[in-house]
């Protein structure tokens, strides 16, 4: 017989092995260079005396030996009770909240610091339904031993507190108020804003005045108004000749009687914003505000019936939370009556705008702004275009003025600019020519020599302004580029120094010739 004693019988429970549960951490070595200069955390810990004969007992594992013949089952490791789906759902969120007993008592104790907004809307999303409220308690009921799945262990413990959705409802709607409130009043600003701006703008009256006197000459009688939503049908009106659309031929108009005047588009900021506003999303969203405040109350009403605590923090939290909800029923009240005022302001601008008192229903806000919007985007987008196309015009008029014309004459003014060798090359074919004019002899020819040289002049200042003007717009160019076209510059052509050369030496003879004879007589 083997020392162990005989094995047990078949059919008879095995027997159990024990196994301290260990903590399964990583050891951490700490880097001596480090604790030298900066202390280390670990070697300040006090140190504590453990009970071991408890702890040992405490966390020892025990595992039944089971028989060989029986196999092994399959064991049960947590209860489930949701779909896959469902729980899948609910622990991908579940890693992105706080623990669930966490949220528990923040719900509890009714802490605004601990949520938001969006982690109110995930929690209403992720709250149980009774079905699944009722599985998961009698399962675990079943199975007190077996812990609860992820997504189960979530839900148990929310179901936990009572009056949950009312609770969580309540915060939302106090969140969602505050931005609510804030957004429509910000749009119910601007439509008073945008109200003004079309009462007050000069250049939208000058603009749709010159649209009705070219609509009055073009259909031959004169009427004091026209439809509004013509507007929109402006640019696509082309003329029979050019094929130019009508907003070209009304903004010419406008500028050439109107110079003054802008572009209209910039004038009009706070319509542009209306223009893009939903108002009809505005009225659901102030209803449904007004859905929640009730509901609101409501909700407070049940929290309180369920607590019957006569605990100071739970009264003044409520009483907070039922001044909050008188606070957001008076200026829910106040903002339904701007809400209705500025209304009142928008159907007397569009009798303002001689729209029909019976027709003020099939005026729309989004419509009626998101027309004058989209008419004066083409305004702006034409005028634009207008006013370069007339600068442009201004500068070719002004360039046909000294087109083909020379220059015989050049001011003091000019000499100065001009380099030195030019001024002297200038300063002596002047003088020629003055002695020539002078009647020094010479005929014909030296006339025709005389007329040759002002034209020569004259090509060249013509040619030294022309590179005057181009120097100052370039960059200025490297040293030995500057010094080789100073030089071109005062040599000259050769046939320009040709004929300076050939007008010296018959000047030189005549002097001569001149000279001889005062010598004889």
């Amino acid at each position: 017989m083997p020392p162990g004693g005989p094995p047990p019988p078949p059919g008879l429970p095995g027997k159990s092995k024990k196994e301290v549960k260990q903590l399964r951490w990583r050891k951490q070595n700490i880097h001596v260079p480090s604790t030298k200069k900066y202390g280390s955390f670990w070697k300040g810990l006090e140190t504590v005396e453990v009970p071991q004969a408890k702890f040992l007992e405490l966390f020892t594992q025990v595992e039944q030996i089971k028989k060989a013949d029986s196999g092994e089952l399959k064991k049960e490791k947590c209860i489930t009770v949701l779909s896959n789906t469902r729980a899948q759902n609910i622990q991908i969120e579940v890693k992105r909240l706080p623990a669930a007993r966490h949220i528990r008592n923040a719900i509890l104790n009714m802490d605004k610091m601990f949520f938001n907004k969006e982690m109110i809307e995930k929690l209403l999303k992720l709250m149980p339904t009774e079905e699944e409220r009722t599985q998961i308690q009698e399962k675990h009921a079943e199975r007190p031993d077996l812990p609860l799945g992820i997504a189960e262990d979530f839900l148990y413990t929310l179901s936990s507190v009572s009056e949950l959705e009312a609770r969580l409802s309540l915060w939302k709607f106090e969140y969602a108020f505050q931005s609510s409130e804030e957004e429509i009043a910000e749009s119910l600003m601007d439509l008073k804003g945008a109200v003004e701006e079309i009462r007050t703008s000069n250049t939208l009256k000058l603009v749709v005045g010159a649209l009705l006197s070219i609509g009055n000459v073009l259909n031959g009688q004169k009427v004091e108004a026209f439809e509004l939503d013509y507007l929109s049908r402006v640019n696509t009106v082309k003329d029979t000749v050019h094929k130019t659309p009508l907003m070209v031929h009304l903004v010419e108009l406008v500028i050439e009687q109107f110079p003054e005047s802008g572009d209209l588009h910039s004038q009009l900021n706070r319509v542009h914003r209306v223009a893009k506003i939903d108002w009809n999303d505005q009225k659901k969203t102030m209803d449904t505000l007004s859905a929640d405040l009730t509901n609101s109350w409501k909700h407070l009403r049940a929290i309180a019936r369920q607590e019957t605590s006569s605990d100071s923090t739970s009264m003044d939290k409520k009483l907070k939370s039922a001044q909050s909800l008188t606070d957001a029923a008076e200026r829910l009240r106040v903002l339904e009556t701007i809400h209705k005022r500025v209304f009142n302001r928008f159907e007397k601008l569009l009798l303002y705008m001689g729209v029909n008192p019976n027709h003020l229903n099939k005026w729309k806000i989004d419509d009626f702004f998101k027309l004058i919007s989209e008419f004066s985007l083409e305004y702006r987008t034409v005028h634009g275009k207008v006013l370069q196309k007339i600068e442009r015009r201004k500068k070719d008029q002004a360039r046909l003025k000294t087109k083909g014309k020379l220059i015989a004459r050049v001011s003091s003014a000019s000499f100065d600019e001009l380099g030195n060798d030019q001024r002297r090359n200038s300063q002596d074919i002047s003088e020629g020519l003055l002695q020539l004019e002078g009647g020094a002899g010479g005929g014909d020819k030296n006339k025709v020599e005389a007329t040759d040289l002002i034209s020569v002049l004259a090509d060249q200042v013509v040619k030294e302004t022309k590179k005057r003007q181009m120097g100052k717009r370039r960059v200025a160019p490297r040293k030995h580029r500057e010094d080789k076209k100073t030089i071109r510059r005062t040599i000259g052509k050769p046939e320009e120094l040709e004929l300076l050369e050939k007008f010296n030496r018959s000047w030189n003879d005549e002097q001569s010739a001149a000279a001889a004879e005062n010598g004889e007589q």
